[in-house]
């Protein structure tokens, strides 16, 4: 009964907004979500547990964790070094992955996403600045190993198609959800992430990026895009808690690195909110000297809650557009 009293106040609200408020349809849309995303949420949120059944779940939880061995417990990351310092992206969990403008986050994304899916975990990438098609070249590059500059002019060799085609099938076989709804909400985030959860099951979501995410509400007169961030960044959190998947945003940085002697980013670079760095479980940050460039390129696991933090390099191919495990091209194989 309380519920239903909750939801006839909100429908009441919605109604007198329609008639007279200033919001237009597509406002009108995400603040109605809004006020039912807080009643469901209100509703199915967590109650207080008794000592003696939190500590049995503990004692469970521990058991299988033992009993992996040092194997993943988490969403696999497709690098070992991260795999090694994480155990694997968690349940539940909000992952920041911050760089400049064209320093691969998509491609780090996109890598994670592969990966993911490679091991049968289902993955939902949400793309709002690139177009699904502008995605699926970019998965179809990194599958197959063909330039994605090649790809896109149509310039193909003999030996190309079959790659290709070895790597459409494998894109085929891929439980990777692709939407690039622009000017996406979390909420509108939400409800599919919780409608493709219960069709096909869900494991990781893939946002790329955060700052170019609109609030449920539309920006509302006297808040600052920094609170509206804030806002959004809570209800990632949120999401990733509630579907127990771990959430992994992109994020832009700021120009401030280019005027230090130091130029590695850090956890103030964080474009236009600190509530981003505040929410997040973990933040993992790309540092390339020069974004023209293939070759070794640094990764910085710059906060970590449950784990150890600092850089480690890997490899990055810029003409797929692929991060891969560092290897040192200077000491021959089979040599440590």
């Amino acid at each position: 009964l309380s519920v239903r009293r909750e939801v006839i106040y909100a429908t009441n609200k919605v109604h007198s907004e329609a008639h007279g408020g200033e919001r237009n349809g597509v406002e009108l849309v995400r603040y109605a979500d809004g006020l039912f995303l807080a009643i469901d949420t209100q509703r199915y949120g967590s109650d207080l547990v008794a000592p003696e059944e939190s500590v049995k779940e503990l004692a469970k939880n521990l058991e299988r964790r033992v009993a992996t061995n040092g194997a993943l417990t988490g969403v696999d990351t497709g690098l070992t070094t991260l795999n090694e310092m994480t155990g694997g992206w968690q349940a539940g969990d909000l992952i920041l992955v911050a760089a400049r403008t064209s320093m691969g986050k998509t491609a780090l994304g996109l890598g994670m996403a592969v990966k993911a899916a490679q091991s049968g975990v289902p993955v939902a990438f949400f793309s709002l600045e690139m177009s699904r098609e502008q995605v699926q070249y970019r998965l179809l590059s990194y599958l197959s190993g063909v330039m994605m500059f090649r790809l896109m002019r149509g310039w193909l060799g003999a030996a190309d198609y079959e790659k290709i085609a070895v790597a459409m099938e494998a894109m085929h076989a891929l439980p990777i959800y692709i939407d690039d709804t622009a000017k996406l909400t979390a909420n509108e985030m939400r409800s599919k992430c919780r409608r493709l959860k219960a069709a096909s099951g869900l494991g990781l979501i893939v946002t790329d990026y955060v700052q170019l995410m609109s609030s449920s509400g539309g920006r509302q007169k006297g808040v600052t895009r920094s609170e509206e961030l804030g806002e959004i960044s809570r209800r990632q959190k949120m999401i990733a808690k509630e579907l127990h998947v771990p959430l992994v945003s992109m994020a832009q940085l700021s120009r401030a690195p280019d005027g230090r002697s130091d130029s590695r980013p850090r956890l103030s670079d964080i474009r236009e909110s600190g509530a981003l760095e505040q929410d997040a479980d973990a933040v993992l940050m790309i540092h390339r000297k020069d974004h023209k460039e293939s070759g070794e390129c640094e990764l910085i696991l710059e906060k970590q809650r449950n784990g150890p933090t600092g850089p480690f390099q890997v490899n990055f191919d810029r003409d797929t557009t692929t991060f891969t495990d560092w290897t040192n091209p200077d000491v021959p194989e089979g040599q440590p």
